[in-house]
């Protein structure tokens, strides 16, 4: 890590350098990254210019959910691989703001973003040999059980579209003494420009003190995206490979019906438009009035480019007005109530718009199909509480809910490695934070804690067809008041730094999220994932005027406790192992014992 800083008089530039290699951990377990960064600004009289551009490479292999049951056997194990994300990008940004009179001033901001990605997952196949019943019998297929069974019955059509194809068209015989996989890769590519502009002005208003602000944004992107999937086998190190044995190995495939299976080449554009205007108004001495709006509108274009798949390109338009309305009284003068209302829409985005079909299930790293359009979601936040700040002691209570309409979830498939999108009526999410922070000669501490309350707001029922207690068409039913998964409704999280020396500082903290339900748990029916906890420490030493070198071990205590819980099918994993797997569960487990080591420059 290098960082080098200048300031003179009416310019200021900063720039960095860093680089992290963190591997070994876990099998197929590490990361690579680069940043380049830089500032600099301008001032002329009452106007300033800023100039900032970074760029960004990172390399990650990741753990995705393990059955609990290797997971028990080994902490390093993993389910299916590879898994690995490879992201560059680059960024520039032009700020400045000028004085317009004594009491007005206009901001203005402009930037250009780009992305490259590229991702790998191999994941198992859910395959068996086509039903004798249908025109392919004995040849490649993909499971039709978990499907469905369509009117009129599962006719030899219906049977057909199951089978995998290469791109020619060619199809492969089944072979039992396989076990089937597929590596699925997504490339994706964007461009992303847009502007704001605002003023504010503190002119009195009917003699009140009066703080008025407003604005409008145009945010622009351009985004190509491709995806396929490659047969191989997944050998008993659960490696997702070719072989050279497999009929069709390395191939790019899909089935007839393109159901889970289907390469996309997709163009899409995005368009966000938006005007705001905010008004503080100090109603008295004590209380302060504040009252606003934002309106937003979205448009959504998408396009197929392959020329085989028309029903993919469509346009997609959103808007919503959202008000917003608050009090603050200073109770003393270091004591505040404050309280308001607000909403906050948000649209889908292409990849929700085009994986919204339970039977076309996508890539849940971003596979398109053609599907029924998502609403946009519309959330409404009460909020009330206290604030304070006192002799280097600054807190803050406060109580809040949100009603999501409309909210967009994602629900797993029969597929392993791919989703699709739904939206739900109603959601709620409601609870209490409480912060703290001391700042004293030569140290410091902070400390948090959030209540959680997330619940489903309706009666119905939700895909999850790994799920050990859905029924027989794979859905969990959900009632009112049932908690939304991966939601802990307990966190605490508390630390501190100090002066150990006077070149020498010392840190740390302690981090608690408690139990929740495992994701696919819906309904609330099955056991939750346990509370889990990390400490982290930190320290540094300046032994030169321009030269720091600073530490930090991530976990470190080495805990294994579980981040995240979902479910899978252990008959997927039928003869990977002497003892078959029979726990539906699997969990990623909390990053292991890391450190890092580093230099800073300054001057």
């Amino acid at each position: 890590s290098l960082q080098y800083g200048v300031m003179d008089g009416d310019f200021a530039f900063y720039a960095a350098a860093e680089g992290v290699t963190d591997g070994g951990w876990r099998l197929q377990s590490g990361s690579s990254l680069a940043r380049l960064y830089a500032d600099a600004g301008w001032r002329f009289g009452d106007s300033e210019i800023h100039l900032a551009g970074s760029f960004a490479q990172s390399g990650l292999g990741v753990v995705g959910p393990t059955p609990i049951e290797l997971a028990a056997q080994d902490s390093a194990a993993v389910y299916t691989y590879p898994q690995t994300t490879q992201d560059r990008i680059a960024s520039l940004a032009l700020n400045g703001k000028s004085k317009l009179g004594e009491d007005w001033q206009l901001q203005a901001s402009l930037y250009l973003r780009a992305l490259r990605q590229r991702h790998l997952d191999g994941n198992d196949g859910n395959f068996e040999s086509c039903s004798t019943r249908s025109s392919f019998g004995g040849d490649l297929c993909l499971q039709d059980d978990d499907f469905g069974t369509p009117p009129g019955g599962k006719t030899t059509a219906f049977r057909d579209q199951f089978v995998l194809m290469g791109p020619a068209g060619q199809v492969f015989p089944f072979d039992n003494a396989i076990v089937y996989g597929t590596d699925d890769r997504s490339f994706t590519d964007s461009t992303s420009d847009g502007a704001t502009v605002q003023m504010t002005g503190n002119t009195p208003l009917l003699g009140l003190g009066n703080l008025l602000t407003l604005g409008g944004s145009l945010d622009h992107s351009a985004i190509a995206f491709r995806s396929n999937s490659t047969l191989g086998r997944l050998f008993p190190n659960l490696d997702v490979a070719p072989d050279s044995a497999e009929p069709g190995a390395g191939i790019i495939v899909h089935t007839l019906g393109n159901l889970g299976y289907a390469p996309t080449d997709l163009g899409a554009t995005t368009d966000y438009y938006g005007l705001y205007g905010v008004d503080a108004l100090d109603v008295t001495g004590a209380l302060t009035l504040t009252a606003g709006f934002r309106l937003n509108a979205a448009d959504i274009r998408t396009r197929d480019r392959s020329g085989t798949a028309p029903e993919l390109t469509g346009s997609h338009g959103y808007n919503h007005f959202n008000p917003l309305a608050g009090l603050t009284y200073k109770i003393s003068d270091g004591i505040s109530l404050f309280g308001g209302y607000s909403e906050a829409n948000r649209a889908p985005t292409p990849l929700e718009l085009d994986c919204a079909s339970q039977t076309l299930p996508c890539l849940l790293e971003g596979s398109l199909v053609a599907d029924p359009p998502l609403k946009q979601v519309v959330a409404h936040t009460g909020e009330a509480g206290l604030r304070g700040q006192t002799n280097g002691l600054s807190w803050s209570a406060s109580v809040f809910r949100t009603d999501s309409d409309n909210d967009i979830v994602a629900l797993a498939s029969v597929i392993q490695g791919r989703g699709f999108f739904t939206n739900v009526p109603l959601t709620r999410r409601q609870g209490i934070d409480v912060n703290a922070g001391y700042r004293g000669q030569g140290w410091s501490s902070y400390v948090s804690y959030s209540y959680l309350d997330a619940t489903y707001q309706f009666t119905g029922a939700l895909a999850s067809p790994n799920n050990p207690s859905a029924d027989a068409n794979g859905n969990v039913s959900v009632t009112s008041g049932r908690h939304i998964p991966v939601n802990p409704a307990h966190s605490f999280r508390a630390g501190g730094d100090m002066a150990a020396a006077p070149d020498v500082s010392l840190g740390g903290e302690f981090v608690f999220a408690g139990s929740e339900y495992f994701d696919g748990d819906e309904a609330n029916q099955n056991s939750k994932l346990p509370s889990r906890w990390v400490v982290n420490v930190r320290g540094s030493w300046r032994f030169s005027p321009d030269w720091e070198l600073f530490g930090v071990v991530d976990n470190l205590f080495d805990r294994h406790d579980a981040g995240y819980g979902t479910y899978f099918q252990p008959d997927d994993t039928a003869g990977l192992f002497a003892k078959p797997l029979s726990d539906p569960r699997s969990i990623t487990l909390e990053q292991p014992i890391s450190f890092q080591l580093g230099f800073r420059l300054a001057l």
